[in-house]
């Protein structure tokens, strides 16, 4: 099933398209061209996802919610001169700053400034698309588990492609930051960035000068301390 994020790639793929009144035609087709709400409606069609044809019916017949909440979401906007029925323009949410539209006769699908839209906001709809499924977590195997803290909270720190991650104690909990207090690993001045071999039989977490974490014990290859 197509996700938001196909849906998103496939409308920014329609950038330089011409604006076309009733428009509904994707780049790659024999007449390209697009309106506000044909951008939209068309995408969703490429993916097999039918939704009304116009801004007035997409406005009334999609999900309300709120404001934007992932990139894809729909901005309906009141165009007090347009003597269409309200809301007359419609935008695709990119970013905080951004909207991918198709702005109007004469102009071209593509990325625009939030500050080219000076119409008042009607109201935010979302698209019958999921989010994108995460990638599972990578397989630590055990002989990975290469160092622990000294918190006493059972988390053990493992390499996994090149990145530190906590594990055991708790499901898998994804990638560390630079440093956290919570598991008592490194400080902000002193944050750890890798996993060495100490050259002595063990491992020990590598601080930003390249030095030995302090507070932390080393653990021998086989998962034993090594104090």
């Amino acid at each position: 099933m197509a996700t938001i994020v196909d849906f998103n790639n496939l409308a920014l793929a329609q950038t330089g398209v011409p604006y076309v009144f009733g428009g509904v035609n994707l780049a790659g087709t024999p007449s390209p061209g697009l309106d506000c709400s044909g951008l939209p409606y068309a995408v969703s069609l490429a993916f097999g996802q039918a939704i009304p044809r116009t801004s007035e019916a997409q406005f009334a017949d999609l999900p309300r919610i709120p404001g934007p909440q992932r990139r894809g979401d729909l901005i309906f906007y009141d165009v007090a001169s347009d003597n269409q029925p309200q809301p007359a323009h419609e935008a695709i949410y990119w970013d905080s700053g951004h909207v991918l539209q198709a702005p109007h006769t004469g102009t071209l699908v593509g990325v625009y400034p939030n500050s080219a839209l000076p119409y008042p906001i009607m109201g935010y709809c979302s698209l019958p698309f999921p989010n994108a499924t995460p990638p599972p977590p990578p397989v630590i195997q055990e002989d990975d588990m290469i160092a622990r803290n000294t918190a006493g909270s059972g988390y053990w720190c493992a390499r996994a492609n090149a990145d530190i991650y906590a594990y055991g104690g708790a499901p898998y909990l994804g990638p560390l930051p630079k440093y956290t207090s919570q598991w008592g690993i490194g400080t902000p001045s002193n944050p750890v960035v890798g996993i060495v071999d100490d050259g002595a039989g063990g491992y020990v977490l590598e601080d930003d000068g390249g030095g030995a974490q302090p507070n932390l014990y080393h653990i021998t290859a086989n998962g034993q301390y090594a104090s």
